[in-house]
Order: C-alpha cells, then sequence, then structure tokens
C-alpha cells in the first residue's frame, strides 16, 4: 500500500499543499506532480530510509530540480531555526500559488508536521492545525512531543 495522497486545504493561500508517503511518490515523482498539478516537492526522509529501493528517486531529488530534500530523523523535526527558512520559502511558493507535496515516510508525522506549520503560518492555532491536517488525511500531523513543540514555538514566535 502506498497511503495514497491528500490534499490539505490552507485558506487565504492561492496554491494548493498536498501530504503522502514515500511508496507514493519515490516510484513515479513526474506522474505524481503532474497528477496534484504541484511543481515542487520537500522530501522529509533520511537517504537510508529511500536506498536500495528508490534509488532512482534518490538521483530524481538531487537532478530534478523540482525538489527540496531536507533530511529529518523518524519521529523528529529539526529545531525552529534549521527549518524556519524551508518553512518560509514553501509558504511563500503557495501564497504565490504554486502547489507542493510534502512527504515524509508514511505522509503521517514528519510531513503532517510540517503541513500543520504551514497551516499555523496561515493563520491557525496550533490545535486548529493539527486538527485540520488530521481531518483532511487521517492520523497524520505530530507523533512526538518534539514535533508538537516546533509548533509551539512557531505560533509563539508568530504570535499566534
Amino acid at each position: 500500500m502506498d497511503g495514497g495522497i491528500h490534499e490539505i486545504p490552507i485558506a487565504g493561500v492561492e496554491g494548493r499543499l498536498w501530504v503522502c508517503g514515500k511508496h507514493l511518490i519515490a516510484p513515479k515523482p513526474d506522474a505524481v506532480l503532474s497528477a496534484t498539478l504541484a511543481s515542487h516537492v520537500v522530501c522529509l526522509v533520511k537517504e537510508h530510509e529511500l536506498a536500495d529501493r528508490f534509488d532512482e528517486y534518490i538521483v530524481w531529488l538531487r537532478e530534478s530540480g523540482r525538489a527540496t530534500w531536507a533530511p529529518t530523523s523518524d519521529f523528529g523535526f529539526d529545531p525552529l531555526d534549521t527549518v524556519l527558512p524551508l518553512l518560509e520559502g514553501i509558504f511563500a511558493r503557495m501564497t504565490s500559488g504554486e502547489s507542493v507535496i510534502v512527504h515524509c515516510a508514511a505522509g503521517m508525522g514528519r510531513a503532517g508536521t510540517f503541513a500543520s506549520a504551514l497551516c499555523v503560518m496561515a493563520g491557525m492555532g496550533v490545535d486548529d492545525a493539527v486538527a485540520h491536517v488530521r481531518r483532511h488525511r487521517p492520523g497524520a500531523g505530530p507523533e512526538a512531543g518534539e514535533q508538537r513543540e516546533i509548533l509551539e514555538e512557531l505560533a509563539a514566535r508568530l504570535d499566534r
């Protein structure tokens, strides 16, 4: 099973946000981008999570010009000061009308946290953002305290 792909609508943002796992996108990234009308992929998995099974995808991530590869530990999330430039860049892409696919291994914890962070950036409170993401991709969102803490820190920094 590839877990499917789910759109996470964000009010006031022109572009679209899609969340999935590696099993959906890695075998056919260009086809998934085409099917969703997205133009960019954010990959949150580490190389060892792709190696030997999705080697062609590793090459695609490095060479396509259509991806940002931000390896993040499973059940973790980078410190806010590290990840904030990426969040701001993806949010800017989306506010300018670009659609983006974010994925981790299963499209749940890391990708769900990333999607929740984008919702916070769009003005939602943390609880509302997490509930919104889970409504559109059941089970997605923070899986560990560290992931929730990043959302709380982001909201505090943005005064949400």
